[in-house]
């Protein structure tokens, strides 16, 4: 199993202002696929400390990863603030 944290703080270079990080995030995808193991996709909240900060971001980026991987039964979700009646 393999875990990618996607920071969102953008005074650390995080998702929010690097969306580059992206492509980086599906290579990984990728490579778990290709290696056959489970791969986590967690939307990691530290120093901004509200996960509805970046309500928006956090919807469309996991609405493409759903849609992206949703035939890949190894590719899992962190959503657990998010199903909690949050989003």
């Amino acid at each position: 199993m393999f875990r990618i944290s996607i920071y969102t703080n953008p005074n650390e270079e995080g998702y929010i202002k690097n969306r580059d990080i992206k492509n980086k995030i599906e290579e990984i995808i990728n490579y778990c696929i290709d290696l056959d193991i489970y791969v986590i996709l967690d939307w990691h909240i530290l120093s901004d400390n509200n996960p509805m900060t970046y309500k928006k971001e956090v919807i469309e980026f996991f609405n493409e990863m759903l849609k992206k991987y949703q035939d890949i039964p190894n590719v899992l979700y962190e959503l657990s603030y998010f199903i909690n009646g949050n989003l």
